[in-house]
């Protein structure tokens, strides 16, 4: 939105109350109104008024412009009169302006954005958490940012689904831009002749949006250490497709860099009913909103290839007591365990009690940290679901990484099984647990993405994003949230023991196993004189020092697979730890 001419000359700044703003023209006056990203704002209702306070024309923003017509020379008065809702996103405005006869002409005035107090708010369950998302998205001004894991754009957000939501905020000047993890590989539906599912989707969205206001970039993961790559080859042979064992599993939205929301909970049609699904959430505000914000920021600069950067907005200082703490694997990132370590000197902290629900608690560390707890006298209370939603019902065959997994946690839960530790699950399926929090002595909360496993918390596999809280009413107020929760309405034993049954493997597995974990031959490399062969022998010697790397994985996992299949399985999960 250009500037008047006389502006760009003087260097003047219009909208301040130090300098009026010359308004020329007694017969046809406009007055364009925008945000400080240069949106133009419509339905903000503009006050004209004379020196004197006896004559005052008003007029509504559309389609970016306001007109006056019949003023008379003079100097005057322009002020916003903003409604609730306005007044929340920006500041009032009242500047004096000098009316003057002359050829009818337009200024352009920038609301101020009004901060908000810090605040954070717990959430449970889809259909709260979904309404107050679907509320802030609404209310943008100037960006929506999202960061997803499974993203179901027809879910519907408090009325409308995020894809009307999203392209309806685009129209009216909102930058929209999506970080959506390629979960085709990650899932195995992997087809090599068609689009991944994300970007399909992607594209379909951005092609609604005819004013080019929707940027999405589709992320998958890369550079495992030489560990990962040979037990990400051996699950790619094994299972006969391609594998991939590490995501962004970041659940972010960010609105105008005021209003963020961490989570657990993706965005789909399981999760919008809570008698289905249980999850949990943090939303917050101003300069809480913060380390959300910057997180998407220096993501979307380091992963968003070919896109324009970004820049963080909010400017404020998060209070003591809200702290976004990362998982970042290396992937061009530095590599952070934050979340983990909260968990760890929580825990270590504890004196009272510790309430913990999760999807998953597989993470050793963590298991003994627990089960230092409870020998010191803190009561320790946990929630999961029965099984692993990717295990199938109806009693069918579960695949051999799932039991691995259910396994990884029978050896987390049963030390605290026989200390007699309250573990719990909804007595079905459902609504299944994928809340993903602690409460530690009523007063500190972690909330966000990370599971209780090795890939959430290793910074080996998953990228994840937590909020850590200091806060006695913001607990209480989640507590609460939580007991009054379809999830905890009829909670029984969990079954520990049947996690060891349900999870052993077969000596013919086993031996499976051993076929896959032998990789074929690679083809010879290229030869070649000159620059270009120099080149080349290079590349081979890089290439060869990650293969000897590779090939001490191999004989490591040849190592794990000797002996019973009860000790297989042991070694089998202790060494794969960091990416159960």
């Amino acid at each position: 939105m250009a500037e008047p001419a006389a502006a760009a000359k003087s260097g003047r700044s219009y909208g301040s109350a130090s300098q009026p703003c010359p308004l020329k023209g007694d017969a046809d006056v406009k007055v364009m109104v925008g945000n400080e990203s240069n949106r133009p704002l419509d339905g903000i209702v503009l006050r004209v008024t004379d020196a004197n306070g006896a004559s005052t024309k008003q007029t509504t923003m559309k389609g970016g412009v306001a007109a006056f017509r019949g003023l008379c020379a003079g100097d005057a008065t322009l002020t916003t009169d903003l409604d609730a809702e306005q007044a929340k996103a920006y500041q009032p405005l009242s500047v004096p302006v000098t009316i003057a006869k002359g050829t009818p002409a337009k200024t352009v005035l920038k609301l101020k954005r009004t901060e908000l107090a810090p605040r954070m708010v717990p959430l449970v369950d889809g259909p709260e958490i979904y309404a107050a998302i679907g509320k802030a998205i609404s209310g943008a001004q100037e960006f929506v940012y999202l960061t997803a894991w499974l993203l179901n754009l027809n879910v519907s957000l408090g009325g409308k689904s995020l894809r009307e939501l999203l392209v309806a905020k685009a129209r009216e000047g909102v930058k929209v831009r999506i970080l959506w993890c390629d979960l085709d590989i990650v899932m195995g539906h992997v087809d090599p002749g068609m689009e991944n599912i994300e970007a399909v989707e992607a594209k379909g969205l951005t092609n609604a949006d005819k004013s080019h206001n929707i940027d999405v970039f589709v992320t998958q993961m890369h550079d495992l250490s030489p560990w990962g790559e040979a037990l990400q080859g051996l699950a790619t042979r094994y299972e006969n497709r391609p594998v991939i064992i590490g995501s962004h599993h970041q659940k972010t939205v960010v609105v105008d860099g005021r209003i963020a929301f961490c989570s657990g909970c993706d965005v789909t049609a399981d999760a919008a009913r809570s008698s289905n699904w249980h999850d949990a959430s943090i939303m917050l505000e101003g300069p809480c909103a913060r380390g959300v914000e910057e997180n998407f920021v220096e993501r979307w600069n380091a992963e968003a290839e070919g896109k324009a950067s970004l820049t963080v907005r909010n400017t404020g200082t998060p209070p003591s007591t809200c702290q976004v703490i990362r998982t970042m694997p290396g992937w061009g990132f530095a590599t952070k365990t934050e979340i983990k370590d909260a968990y760890l000197d929580a825990i270590a902290g504890a004196s009272k009690n510790i309430y913990l629900e999760n999807q998953y608690l597989r993470h050793a560390e963590i298991g003994a940290a627990l089960v230092d707890a409870a020998k010191r006298g803190v009561q320790v209370e946990i929630v999961l679901p029965q099984l692993p939603e990717e295990a199938p019902a109806g009693g069918k065959k579960i695949g051999i990484e799932t039991r691995l997994g259910i396994y990884a946690q029978y050896k987390v839960l049963k030390p605290l099984s026989d200390l007699k530790v309250t573990i719990r699950s909804p007595r079905e399926r459902k609504p299944y647990v994928h809340a993903k929090l602690m409460i530690v002595d009523e007063r500190l909360t972690l909330i966000g993405s990370a599971n209780g496993n090795g890939r959430s918390m290793n910074a080996k596999a998953d990228s994840e994003i937590d909020v850590k809280v200091d806060d006695p009413d913001f607990a209480a107020a989640l507590r609460e949230k939580l007991r009054k929760s379809p999830a905890a309405a009829d909670l029984v034993p969990h079954d520990v023991v049947r996690e060891e049954t349900i999870s052993r493997i077969t000596a013919a597995e086993i031996s499976a196993i051993v076929t896959a974990a032998t990789p074929p031959a690679p083809p010879p490399a290229p030869s070649g004189g000159g620059i270009g062969g120099w080149f080349v022998e290079q590349g081979r010697k890089v290439e060869q020092t990650f293969n000897e790397l590779k090939s001490s994985s191999q004989t490591k996992i040849a190592s794990l697979l000797v002996g019973t299949p009860a000790e297989c399985r042991d070694r089998l999960v202790d060494a794969a730890s960091d990416f159960l």
